[in-house]
């Protein structure tokens, strides 16, 4: 029933978006802009700065959880090898 509800939605937003084609046009800023156009180029600029935040921001959060995994697993270790010696 997902799947039916997906599609469903997935073709009224399509079928949307060829009705209303004014939606997808560019801004009116860049509509009539050459590509030389310091708006145009200033905009590429700001996206490509934003793409490289988020790419900083994602490295962090991979960075933080891969070293919160080597802690866990360096303590499950330790505890491991403490248990050992007590028995022993």
């Amino acid at each position: 029933m997902k799947t039916l509800r997906y599609i469903a939605s997935t073709s009224a937003l399509v079928g949307a978006w060829m009705i209303l084609p004014e939606v997808t046009l560019a801004c009116e800023r860049c509509f009539g802009a050459g590509l030389d156009s310091p708006i145009v180029t200033a905009i590429g600029i700001s996206m490509l700065a934003l793409l490289a935040m988020i790419g900083v921001v994602f490295t962090g959060i991979i960075s933080f959880f891969n070293q919160a995994h080597n802690r866990s697993r360096s303590i499950a270790e330790d505890e491991r090898e403490s248990s050992d010696t007590t028995t022993a």
